[in-house]
């Protein structure tokens, strides 16, 4: 019990603690002179390849980066609590695989902000209950059904999201690698979960011993009685 309040806090912890590098960061590019556009992923163009490290981390107001933030904290903490072996793998893979994405097939634009990253660990969340499917898996894949079911309307260039010059492309892009790192990740987490699933009185590499000797089924009726009439004389 104490354990499982300890990684419920450190998740917690870890995911806030990105919000604040977040929120930190867009302090930082209001009050010192810096141009965003130049941080972001500006496709096809050798110097945007910085920007598949800097552009998730750079918004351009309060309302883009108070937008990603919730979903943000809810899918870092769902993924740090109940995939934390996988913690890192899946959040850098979908980090630097959407950027990849963006910069080879986005539009001639700078792209910013962690949208992207969001829709990739969301979309993970999702198909790990299909791909896993575990009790827990399809949970969380239900939860971000329910919940973030309206972010599906993020993936398309409809003219609502043209209009507010939205990044589309990041959300499909990103949903695609959220697809691939589940697929990828889903070996791993089958294996932890049977590994979970062996009895605390048995060891992985242990063999279980039988509950009856091993020529129990082999002897005949009349050997069994012989042996019991000769073990009855030894006793007499």
């Amino acid at each position: 019990m104490e354990r499982e309040k300890s990684a419920l806090l450190s998740s917690i912890k870890f995911s806030l603690k990105l919000g604040f590098v977040l929120f930190l960061t867009y302090l930082i590019t209001l009050v010192l002179p810096i141009d965003i556009g130049y941080l972001g992923i500006i496709p096809r163009e050798k110097y945007g390849l910085l920007g598949i490290l800097t552009g998730p981390m750079v918004h351009g107001s309060w309302s883009h980066l108070l937008s990603n933030l919730p979903p943000l904290l809810v899918s870092v903490f769902l993924i740090h609590y109940f995939y934390k072996r996988q913690f890192w793998s899946i959040f850098l893979l979908s980090y630097i695989l959407t950027g990849v994405m963006v910069w080879s097939f986005g539009r001639d634009v700078s792209h910013v902000g962690i949208s992207g990253v969001v829709y990739a660990l969301i979309a993970f969340i999702f198909w790990s209950g299909i791909f896993v499917r575990n009790l827990t898996s399809i949970i969380l894949s239900l939860l971000v059904l329910v919940v973030y079911s309206g972010m599906f309307a993020g993936i398309l260039p409809s003219p609502e999201i043209m209009a507010k010059n939205i990044s589309w492309e990041s959300h499909l892009l990103g949903g695609l690698v959220g697809i691939a790192v589940a697929w990828w990740q889903k070996e791993s987490i089958i294996a932890e979960h049977k590994a979970k699933e062996v009895p605390r009185s048995y060891s992985v590499d242990e063999p279980r011993q039988p509950y009856f000797p091993q020529d129990t089924f082999e002897k005949t009726r009349w050997q069994r009685y012989l042996e019991e009439q000769e073990a009855s004389r030894r006793e007499e």
